[in-house]
């Protein structure tokens, strides 16, 4: 599965973010499409590990 991760900056912001004076936001999209956008870089990467391990765990089961 292919994940890419994105800082988001200024204009790129959701305006929920941008409501908040947030100044960046991190953006994870599966390979499935769906999209996650979180706070921290930690919490990023926690997406991208837990995406990794259901791939790796359903490649295991075909």
């Amino acid at each position: 599965m292919a994940v890419s991760l994105k800082k988001l900056e200024h204009d790129e912001l959701p305006a929920d973010y941008r409501a908040r004076n947030a100044t960046t936001a991190f953006q994870v999209t599966s390979d499935a499409g769906e999209v996650f956008v979180v706070d921290t870089e930690e919490e990023a990467a926690a997406i991208v590990t837990r995406l990794h391990v259901e791939d790796q765990q359903q490649a295991a089961k075909d």
